[in-house]
């Protein structure tokens, strides 16, 4: 694969987090990796982008889920942050978030795609 397609690939997988994308672009050029994966939602995507872009599908990941702020209702948080031993209750982790106010995300679970890259 040519420098221009694999600067391509990585403007489209990593636009959406745009303050992260020059110094990840200059950690993926540097350290010559030899594969890229990268993951389609399937909330809200089929994955048809990566597979035009020639990742090949590796696997499928099961449902997961986020919690929704408690206030609007507008910001998704990841559970990682909200573990029982890091709420410091007696509760599980569900009935201590839901009693707190928030409430639970289930998503679609993630393609997984790879693409095996060479350095000219």
């Amino acid at each position: 694969m040519g420098q221009g397609l694999l600067d391509e690939i990585l403007s489209i997988a990593l636009k959406t987090e745009f303050h992260y994308k020059e110094r990840k672009y200059e950690r993926i050029k540097n350290n010559k990796c030899s594969t890229l994966i990268t993951y389609a939602d399937n909330s809200i995507s089929n994955g048809n982008v990566y597979k035009q872009l020639g990742f090949a599908l590796i696997k499928e990941t099961k449902w997961n889920y986020w919690y929704l702020s408690s206030e609007k209702h507008d910001k998704l948080l990841h559970r990682s942050n909200f573990m029982r031993h890091k709420l410091n209750t007696k509760l599980t982790e569900k009935e201590e978030m839901y009693k707190r106010g928030y409430r639970r995300y289930y998503d679609a679970g993630n393609k997984v795609y790879e693409m095996n890259i060479t350095r000219n």
